[in-house]
């Protein structure tokens, strides 16, 4: 079966699918420390075994698709949504070296622009703060995120509808279920849809170049 996640993030076909002239899928995606094998924790898997003996490790990988505001939208198509409940699990404590695929870009997909190259210059220093330690505030959650800059938000859309979460909103509406799991309902609305459909989500970081640097691990939805 095709990835749905991998085939939708990499398609062109953005006049097929009916989104937001806005979206279209970014090239700054990438699948970052997903080991070969079955990796789901069952006693007869082999995948990433550790220790001496290869009953005594363990055999979970913490795999995602990473990406950051340079990476564009991530859209996914989730099949079959009837109960309109569409829940995202991240990861939030990835570092800016670890996206590799946006090294050294300055734009979303690496699509230089001199005009959105001159605004970031302006709004960069007209938010910088002399101290670099009050603009990247702790977050103090138990799974420390890699803290970001008040101007960065969370965008998320769904069938073309784009909502923004700023910085403060988008970690408050984060909830963290326990260590490194770390979860964002996106939809639960009982009137959405009165018969199952498909259905186009698209997320993405803004306002924070490469330092937001993310994963999405898991898309439930019902």
């Amino acid at each position: 079966m095709e990835d749905p996640i991998i085939s939708s993030t990499y398609t062109n076909e953005v006049s097929k699918r009916g989104l937001n002239d806005d979206i279209t899928p970014g090239k700054g995606w990438e699948i970052w420390g997903e080991h070969a094998g079955i990796c789901d924790g069952t006693y007869n898997s082999e995948c990433q075994r550790e220790g001496e003996c290869v009953l005594q490790g363990r055999n979970a990988a913490r795999g995602a698709i990473i990406g950051n505001e340079y990476s564009g939208w991530l859209v996914v198509t989730l099949k079959g949504v009837k109960e309109a409940i569409i829940i995202l699990k991240l990861h939030l404590w990835h570092e800016a070296s670890e996206s590799t695929r946006t090294e050294g870009w300055t734009s979303v997909s690496n699509e230089r622009n001199l005009r959105s190259s001159f605004l970031r210059a302006v709004e960069s220093n007209a938010t910088m703060p002399v101290d670099a330690g009050e603009r990247h505030r702790s977050l103090r959650r138990d799974t420390d995120p890699t803290p970001q800059p008040d101007t960065m938000a969370f965008e998320y859309a769904i069938d073309g509808k784009i909502h923004r979460l700023p910085r403060d909103e988008f970690f408050s509406a984060v909830k963290g279920l326990q260590r490194v799991v770390d979860v964002l309902t996106i939809l639960d609305d009982p009137n959405f849809t009165a018969e199952p459909k498909d259905v186009e989500i698209a997320v993405r970081m803004t306002g924070c170049g490469r330092e937001c640097t993310y994963g999405v691990t898991h898309i439930y939805w019902a």
